[in-house]
């Protein structure tokens, strides 16, 4: 069972970009991820209602304002810019290189946390990049720069949230379901306030001089019709609300290592679902460097494993030597 939500998260984040495809682009980025967060936020709400029942803890001001920067940068910092990249790239490329996220989160722990990466993890560190590399193959590009801007923008955005939280959130009572949860909504809510104030006349007026017209005038319910009812429904209720349920339940029933599966298999589930649902062409080069990709996510899984077995050995011996 504790596999399952690791292989259910795995298989609804790879099917993002592709859902969002089949969108036709008639929904704003934006507005997308309004109304996709929304739904996430409100059905892992009981989750994190049933937590802090069990807690004799009440939320301070404090955890509030810590909900709302986080909300902030995961909402409407990082998942902006990651909805806004799948209109200009093919979409198995926007869901690999949003995986370096998770490469990006190791170099930014190694330097602000005590989770330091020792040589073998580095290198494969290093390899990963590689194999961003030649998936890009910036010498023959031949897609779109900005949307890879964007895509690296929101992978190392998400990554800093990651951090932030592993610092405001180390001493908490609660854990992954309250936090996810509650910054969510805290998130939606700031960016219903941004859409409000892109729909005002001097704001819309400067952000279209600006050439900046996708956040201007933002639109909420308009576009929504019976014909992308279904694929939207997918979207939030099951991609975005129950995707980051079995994530979380992945991280609180498995070890490290297990539920670091759900981003590294990401790179390579996507390409073969982008190529089965959409049709997309996975070039030689591209292919290369996602099996380089996926190398390196073995290598760093490998070694955490490593790791949790010296750490579980050492406990024991403390054990024993307790017990004598």
């Amino acid at each position: 069972m504790n596999y399952l939500y690791v292989f259910a998260a795995a298989f609804l984040f790879s099917s993002m970009e592709v859902a969002i495809k089949f969108t036709g682009g008639v929904f704003n980025p934006v507005q997308l991820n309004f109304i996709r967060f929304l739904v996430a936020g409100l059905l892992l709400y009981p989750i994190s209602r049933r937590e802090l029942s069990k807690l004799t803890y009440t939320l301070a001001k404090k955890d509030y304002l810590h909900f709302a920067f986080t909300g902030f940068l995961c909402i409407v910092v990082s998942m902006t810019f990651y909805t806004l990249s799948v209109s200009f790239l093919d979409a198995h490329v926007a869901g690999v290189l949003f995986c370096a996220n998770t490469f990006f989160s190791m170099l930014l722990a190694h330097f602000f946390t005590e989770e330091k990466m020792n040589r073998p993890m580095l290198f494969a560190v290093c390899l990963s990049f590689v194999g961003f590399l030649v998936l890009i193959n910036p010498l023959h590009f031949k897609g779109s720069l900005l949307g890879v801007v964007i895509v690296l923008i929101s992978a190392l955005s998400f990554s800093f949230y990651a951090l932030v939280g592993k610092i405001l959130y180390k001493d908490a009572p609660f854990k992954a379901a309250t936090i996810t949860s509650r910054s969510f909504l805290f998130g939606v809510a700031e960016l219903f306030v941004l859409i409000l104030i892109s729909r005002t006349a001097p704001v819309a007026g400067a952000l279209k001089a600006a050439g900046l017209d996708v956040f201007a005038n933002i639109p909420i319910i308009q576009g929504i019709q019976e014909d992308n009812l279904l694929i939207l429904f997918y979207i939030s209720v099951f991609v975005t609300g129950l995707g980051f349920a079995s994530h979380l339940f992945a991280v609180e029933t498995n070890p490290v290592a297990v539920s670091s599966l759900v981003f590294f298999v990401k790179p390579v589930l996507s390409p073969i679902m982008a190529a089965i649902f959409l049709g997309d062409i996975v070039y030689k080069h591209e292919i290369f460097g996602i099996l380089v990709i996926a190398v390196a996510s073995g290598l760093i899984l490998s070694e955490q494993h490593r790791r949790e077995q010296v750490v579980a050995l050492q406990e024991a011996e403390s054990l024993q030597e307790a017990e004598l």
